[in-house]
């Protein structure tokens, strides 16, 4: 096989190792041998997730339950382990294609829903999309069978929420036998966004092959794009481009997108995470290795990482053509990757420097290795055994991150679990080896993991425990293997002209609490030293030199050890500007419809509550309110049922509008 094609390739198939004897402990209310999430005769397997906002998961599978074509289906398991209420024991049928289909990518769509791809081999069907609401329905607007993205079947792609309740979806194309990288942009309500192609807009106007558009946002309403593509000789190298809303090109970049890797051989593979400064981090499987005239080229596989800046532009502190991740003997491969929280990336890969093993690197924004991780990257697990690498890992909210693969010591296969800290080592609890899934002697395969956004991970993986040659999908959620000493979370973080305000809770017995600062392109510096309120608060205001861009994070002492949360954003603004902010929080409960808001001065204006129809529900005068951030509570007069509901903001001669999710 040449190495254009290995790079364009979809890897089904990788082997890696580790075994244990240990399961890792689930949350209090699951069962701790998994959720059943289908119980349909026929098999179900392939399953992807992705967080329901709320402690939860939507899971995706391929269906078999008419014994004669494939499916794709969706089930939402809560944050207490049972099948959400509304949705039926045996999921939604999301493509219904009487030939075949399965599920390529789950994401959330940021009010409670999600965003599901899938292919579809019935005739021209193709790559689709559909959004399903949090109660199980097709999202208003969007058509029964899907939106179209691609009339052929390439499997590559990624799902980017646009942060206004649409999304981005990357797909590959064929014309006339030449494959090309696309992306488009739909809104909330199905409709192509204004602006943007019919058929989406081609990613680059060149001619040669492209591949594995792989997307991530910009943090701004707009995506940064990695794909691989043939510009020089037989091999595919990587390109990034950044897409603004309106699909045009961001400006300072390239229409044909920035150099990521050109060295000798090729790249592929390449998966990117956000930096949280609108930058992204890409990694990737790499071939510059291959001695020529070499004929198994996986046999020579390195993987290397890039950081790509939000002006167009590499990031000059790392190596040309990217920083090496692993580049032991023998073949590191598979590449998987998501984003540490904390401005850096970590990468798992499948590594046969011995036996075939699990490995992971944990990389910072300025192209180091972050203290505690060796050179070449950390054992995930190590036993005698073959392994897969099935999923990206999940990350932990405090610099490190969970991860799953597929294990085969002997004849059987079993889901392991692992938890790394922030400074690469196995989190308190766990084992070395990694931990099994489950105890039950039955085979568990295909694992994949996500965070559950309160510090833990949820997995869902094919199990065969029914027998009879038949799967079913099951999920469990895992804690951090041992009881955690403090846990950190932002409750807000606003801005009003000249001061910015945060707030965290603490949960445990946390020392030396302090803000730390930094503006785009320079270091933390400390502001202050803080203790908690009397309900284990932290509220800090920062009277800032300037309006602008600002970046807060919380740093404290557990256990001996120096933690810091994820930096928050902030943008303080000069003057109080109109802005909408909407239901706080969304989805909001129906007893507290409380609506959020900022006014540049006082006039004449009102806030309007409205159903989908278009019927108003309420309505409240903002006469006598001053410049400022606001929260008015809507329809405290009436009953307002479950849906979505559109509130409008006039002042003056502005109007704006936004769209909220009310829930029982």
């Amino acid at each position: 096989m040449s190495i254009l094609i290995r790079a364009f390739s979809t890897v089904l198939v990788a082997t890696v190792l580790v075994t244990s004897v240990t399961h890792r402990e689930s949350r209090a209310a699951w069962n701790p041998d998994g959720v059943l999430l289908c119980d349909v005769p026929g098999s179900q397997k392939v399953p992807r997730a992705a967080s329901d906002g709320f402690g939860g998961a939507f899971v995706a599978w391929q269906d078999f339950r008419n014994f004669e074509s494939t499916h794709t289906y969706l089930q939402r398991v809560t944050s207490a382990g049972e099948i959400a209420g509304g949705w039926p024991t045996g999921g939604i049928p999301v493509g219904t294609s009487p030939v075949g289909a399965y599920p390529l990518v789950v994401c959330s769509d940021g009010t409670g829903g999600c965003y599901l791809s899938w292919v579809d081999f019935f005739s021209t069907s193709g790559h689709r999309l559909q959004r399903i609401t949090a109660d199980g329905a097709i999202a208003p607007g969007w058509p029964q069978v899907g939106v179209q993205l691609s009339s052929t079947y390439e499997a590559q792609g990624a799902l980017v929420p646009d942060g206004a309740g649409g999304v981005f979806a990357t797909y590959a194309s064929q014309i006339a036998g030449t494959t090309f990288a696309y992306i488009q942009r739909f809104t909330g309500g199905g409709e192509i966004a204004p602006i943007w192609p019919a058929i989406g807009r081609r990613i680059g106007n060149l001619l040669g092959p492209q591949g594995q558009p792989m997307g991530v946002s910009d943090g701004v309403g707009g995506v940064i794009v990695v794909w691989g593509e043939v510009r020089v000789g037989p091999k595919a190298d990587l390109f990034a481009i950044r897409i603004a809303s309106d699909g045009s090109t961001s400006p300072g970049w390239p229409e044909n997108g920035i150099d990521v890797c050109t060295a000798p051989e090729a790249q592929s593979l390449p998966r990117i995470v956000s930096d949280g400064a609108g930058g992204a981090l890409v990694a990737w499987a790499d071939y510059r290795a291959v001695p020529v005239g070499a004929s198994n080229l996986e046999e020579y596989t390195d993987i290397y990482a890039h950081h790509i800046l939000p002006t167009g532009a590499v990031d000059a502190r790392w190596p040309v053509d990217g920083l090496p991740i692993c580049t032991k003997p023998h073949m590191q491969a598979f590449v998987e990757a998501c984003s540490d929280e904390q401005g850096g990336m970590i990468v798992l890969w499948g590594d046969s420097r011995g036996d075939p093993d699990v490995y992971a690197q944990r990389v910072r924004a300025h192209g180091t290795i972050a203290p505690g991780w060796a050179a070449d990257g950390n054992p995930v697990g190590i036993v005698p055994g073959y392994d897969r690498v099935t999923s990206p890992p999940a990350p932990d909210g405090m610099g490190g991150a969970y991860f799953t693969w597929e294990s085969q010591p002997g004849s059987l296969r079993h889901a392991r679990t692992q938890h790394l800290l922030a400074n690469g080592q196995v989190a308190p609890g766990g084992d070395p080896m990694g931990l099994l899934l489950i105890t039950l002697p039955a085979e568990q395969i295909d694992p994949w993991i996500i965070a559950d956004g309160y510090g833990g991970a949820i997995v869902a993986w094919d199990d065969k425990r029914k027998g009879g040659g038949f799967d079913d999908v099951y999920a469990l959620r895992i804690a951090g293997g041992g009881p955690t000493a403090v846990a950190v979370s932002l409750v807000s973080a606003e801005a009003d002209p000249g001061i910015a305000r945060l707030t965290w809770q603490v949960t445990g017995a946390g020392a030396g609490f302090a803000i730390e600062r930094r503006r785009d392109g320079t270091m933390f510096a400390q502001l202050a030293t803080v203790t908690l309120d009397g309900s284990g608060r932290i509220a800090y205001a920062d009277h800032v030199p300037e309006p602008g861009r600002y970046f807060y994070r919380l740093a404290y002492t557990d256990g001996g050890a120096r933690r810091e949360t994820p930096e928050v954003q902030v943008d303080v603004p000069s003057a109080h500007v109109l802005s909408l902010a909407g239901f706080t929080p969304n989805p909001i409960s129906s007893t507290n419809l409380s609506v959020a808001f900022t006014l540049p001065n006082q006039a004449a204006g009102s806030l309007a509550l409205y159903d989908v129809t278009g019927r108003e529900i309420a309505r409240e005068d903002l006469a006598g309110l001053g410049p400022g951030r606001h929260a008015l509570r809507l329809g405290a007069q009436s009953r307002v049922s479950a849906g979505v509901y559109w509130m409008r903001l006039t002042h003056g001669d502005h109007t704006l509008t936004s769209r909220g999710v009310v829930v029982r």
